[in-house]
């Protein structure tokens, strides 16, 4: 039982690998999208998200951590 749950510890809730994201790397990639381009599969576009404040930054890292 101590093996598995280590090996489940690193996985999300559809069984990917998690990713240990920075505050910095979300903010530089998000800073880097280009205007008046399509949305990505979320729909929401590039300026919509550039303007984003601390705390949608860290809500985006918490998604996809």
């Amino acid at each position: 039982m101590g093996q598995q749950e280590t090996e489940l510890e690193g996985m999300n809730e559809i069984g990917m690998d998690k990713l240990n994201l920075d505050i910095e790397i979300v903010k530089m990639t998000i800073k880097s999208l280009k205007h008046n381009t399509s949305c990505g599969a979320g729909g929401v576009p590039a300026e919509l998200l550039k303007p984003g404040t601390e705390k949608l930054y860290e809500l985006l890292r918490q998604i996809f951590e």
